[in-house]
C-alpha cells in the first residue's frame, strides 16, 4: 500500500510536470507566432519603403531631366535674344547709312554743291549701349559672315558718297 501511495504521488507529480511543460510549450508557441506575425509586418513595411524609394528616385530623375531641358531652352533663348539685339543694332546702323546715302543722292539730284547735312542720330541710353556692346561681341562672327554675304550680293548697287574713291 505504501508503494502504491508513493506511485500515485509520483504519478501526480509527473502529470503536474507534464501539464506545466505543456502550458509553457503553448506559451512559447504563441510567442513564436507573434514574432512571425511581427516579422511579416516588418517585411511589408520594408517593401513599402523600397517601393517609395524607387518612386522617389524616378521622380528625382524626372526633375533632373526637366531642369536640364529648361536650362537648354534658357540658353537657346539667351542666344536668340543676343542675335536679335545684334541684328537690331546692325539694322539701326544700316538705316543711318541709308539715310546718309539718300541725303547725298538728294543733294546730287538737286544739284547742291554743299555737304550733306548730318542727320540727327539716335542716341541710345548708356545701359542699352552696354548691353548691345556685349551682345555685339558674342554675335560678331555671325554678323561678319552675314555682312560679307550681303555686301557681295549688293556690290553692283553701291552708291558712292562724298569722299568715297
Amino acid at each position: 500500500v505504501a508503494q502504491s501511495v508513493k506511485g500515485v504521488e509520483v504519478n501526480g507529480k509527473v502529470t503536474a510536470r507534464i501539464e506545466e511543460i505543456d502550458a509553457k510549450s503553448k506559451a512559447v508557441s504563441q510567442a513564436l507566432a507573434e514574432i512571425l506575425t511581427k516579422a511579416k509586418e516588418v517585411d511589408a513595411l520594408v517593401a513599402t519603403i523600397a517601393t517609395a524609394s524607387k518612386e522617389q528616385t524616378t521622380g528625382l530623375d524626372q526633375i533632373s531631366t526637366a531642369m536640364t531641358q529648361m536650362d537648354q531652352i534658357t540658353q537657346k533663348n539667351a542666344a536668340g535674344a543676343e542675335e536679335s539685339a545684334a541684328a537690331a543694332e546692325e539694322m539701326n546702323n544700316q538705316s543711318h547709312e541709308l539715310v546718309n546715302a539718300v541725303q547725298t543722292l538728294m543733294q546730287l539730284v538737286n544739284g547742291s554743291q554743299g555737304h550733306a547735312s548730318e542727320p540727327a542720330t539716335h542716341r541710345a541710353p548708356a545701359r542699352h549701349v552696354a548691353q548691345v556692346s556685349a551682345t555685339r561681341a558674342s554675335a560678331a562672327p555671325r554678323l561678319k559672315a552675314r555682312n560679307a554675304a550681303s555686301t557681295a550680293s549688293t556690290k553692283g548697287a553701291f552708291i558712292p558718297m562724298e569722299g568715297d574713291s
